[in-house]
Order: C-alpha cells, then structure tokens, then sequence
C-alpha cells in the first residue's frame, strides 16, 4: 500500500500544480483583459493576442 501511494502522489501532485498555475495564469490575463477593455473600450478577443505576445516574448 505504502509503494502504490509513494508512487501515484508525485503524479497527483505535479498534475494539481501545473493546474493551479495554468488557471492563475489564465486568471490574471483575463481580469486584465477585463481592466483594459473598460478602460480604453478594446474591442473583444484580445486574451488571446496577450497570450501569444506573452509566450513568444518568453520564449525571444
């Protein structure tokens, strides 16, 4: 029992916290999507477009 548990928590773990992280991600690009359309009226569908700059300016 003690094997079986060892083996499945780092799974469950790692899983839970790329989770987490992916939907505070997520959170925080979409309440400022949010903040900037009220402020300057941008048209919709930018979460995406903040997300590709984010990523390639990540990965440049």
């Amino acid at each position: 029992m003690r094997r079986i548990f060892h083996r499945e928590v780092p799974h469950f773990v790692g899983l839970s916290t790329i989770l987490v992280l992916a939907f505070m991600i997520w959170a925080v690009i979409w309440l400022g999507d949010q903040q900037m359309n009220e402020d300057m009226q941008i048209r919709e569908g930018n979460i995406g477009e903040i997300l590709y700059d984010f990523l390639t300016s990540q990965i440049n």
